[in-house]
């Protein structure tokens, strides 16, 4: 085997291990969002995509369509730590929200280019000049569910795109999952649950539709039941 196929088999093995890698990422979000709340979901998303880009920093905003406007949720630099998102939030125009909508993964020269965004991950993302900077998106069933941006090295290009991709339409279909379930949560707040003893008052209440022998009918099968084999 000549030298040049050894160097083409060390590139491939290099590249299927960064694959792998990926992979194994996409595989442990979701096994540490099954525990997780809303917040944490924010977290683990932003730490696992940052770490799949091999960015510096990255930062993630979660986008509500009613009131067309952007919430900063997390943010990790690649000393690990979580940095404080804070409450910073501002609306977003409909220009960039059908561009968010189509794109997964937007690739900026400077932050400059993010635009209005640019504003909400500024605490962020350093103002280095020697970085660039990519903007993505969270989108599921063309809803568009959260933004963010990732700023990188320079001479550093985003590679296997496809896969980074498939972990940003992963992450739509964890936050989609997650607010649903905060709205059967709510939702079933709200419900009213009467009391079992509550149905059978109910059932003992005088009413005009009730014959006295019918009421003293009922009430004995309930006080029967006590005495009855499980």
């Amino acid at each position: 085997m000549s030298h040049s196929d050894d160097s083409r088999v060390e590139h491939y093995l290099e590249v299927m291990e960064s694959r792998s890698r990926v992979f194994r990422l996409m595989y442990d979000t979701v096994i540490e969002v099954e525990s997780a709340d809303e917040q944490q979901i924010y977290d683990i998303i932003c730490k696992n995509l940052r770490s799949i880009c091999g960015a510096k920093h990255s930062a993630i905003a979660s986008y509500d369509a009613a009131s067309k406007t952007l919430s900063l949720r997390s943010t990790h630099s690649e000393a690990g730590a979580r940095g404080d998102a804070g409450e910073k939030s501002l609306s977003l125009s409909q220009e960039l929200e059908t561009l968010f909508t189509s794109q997964y993964l937007i690739q900026c020269e400077d932050s400059d280019q993010l635009t209005q965004v640019s504003t909400l991950f500024s605490d962020a993302l350093s103002s280095c000049t020697d970085e660039k900077y990519a903007a993505f998106s969270c989108v599921q069933g063309g809803e568009l569910l959260a933004i963010g941006a990732l700023q990188i090295e320079t001479d550093q290009r985003l590679r296997m795109k496809d896969l980074i991709e498939s972990y940003l339409k992963l992450a739509g279909m964890i936050i989609q999952r997650s607010r649903a379930s905060l709205r059967f949560r709510d939702a079933k707040r709200d419900i009213q649950v009467p009391l079992l003893n509550s149905i059978f008052d109910s059932l003992l209440l005088p009413r005009p539709s009730r014959s006295p022998a019918l009421r003293n009918n009922i009430a004995s099968s309930l006080l029967l039941r006590r005495w009855l084999p499980r």
